[in-house]
């Protein structure tokens, strides 16, 4: 058990939420880590439910743990800033900031072009085109829902393992074109279930939208892109 100051000023909850806080910044509790249960704190500082609770309160608004529905609590993970040398790669970004990329292929095949994708690849609605939906990971924490759009012409797409290769290589090696240029506008979208149980939120959460058409340096059109990102994960990076 623990051992509290009773005779102190300072308030048991008070005394709980500095341990809690002193062992993160240590890393006794590394980020990502499940912090014990309410009840094994209970036994581990010999207090009442209600001071556990009001030391979990601050801990969890002050962002330093987070508690996920069913699972139970876990110490915040530090959101990520996009390294301002990728060039538009997510997995370079990650890269760079000696971090582990990772990504899960959630679809990949052919659909009817909707409005938003229509317009910004030239095609009329209801077109074919390729649809590529993709979750990006940082140190397997799952951060971005990606979702791009290609013409016809990129059905070569359907063919490659996307998991563990950058999209602007496989597409600079199928087709001898860079794509080094992008027009990106920004807005807040609320998650959908589909975005929401692959970024572990509840649906309606706002998350960063990224609406993202990439070109080549004499601005012929590649593909164009929809982010969907976690900002306490990830941290959009825009340069000028």
């Amino acid at each position: 058990m623990e051992t509290l100051k009773a005779e102190t000023a300072v308030p048991l909850y008070e005394q709980i939420y500095e341990d809690i806080a002193r062992r993160i910044e240590t890393g006794e509790y590394k980020a990502g880590d499940k912090i014990p249960t309410e009840t094994e704190l209970l036994e581990q500082y010999g207090v009442s439910r209600v001071t556990v609770r009001r030391a979990m309160s601050r801990l969890v608004s002050e962002n330093l743990l987070v508690k996920k529905a069913g699972k139970g609590t876990f110490v915040s993970m530090p959101a990520f800033l996009e390294a301002t040398q990728s060039e538009g790669s997510f997995s370079k970004s990650v890269l760079l900031r000696n971090a582990i990329p990772g990504t899960r292929i959630l679809f990949k095949g052919v659909v009817r072009a909707e409005r938003g994708a229509a317009e910004a690849l030239g095609m009329e609605r209801g077109d074919q085109m390729i649809c590529l939906k993709r979750l990006r990971l940082v140190n397997e924490i799952p951060s971005i829902f990606e979702v791009d759009f290609f013409p016809m012409c990129f059905d070569f797409l359907l063919d490659v393992d996307l998991k563990n290769k950058s999209l602007l290589e496989v597409i600079r090696e199928k087709t001898g074109k860079a794509g080094n240029k992008s027009d990106s506008y920004i807005s807040v979208k609320l998650a959908s279930r589909e975005q929401a149980k692959s970024l572990e939120c509840s649906a309606g959460t706002p998350l960063l939208g990224v609406d993202q058409t990439v070109m080549t340096e004499q601005k012929e059109i590649l593909y164009y892109n929809e982010q969907y990102i976690r900002s306490d994960r990830y941290k959009y990076y825009v340069g000028s």
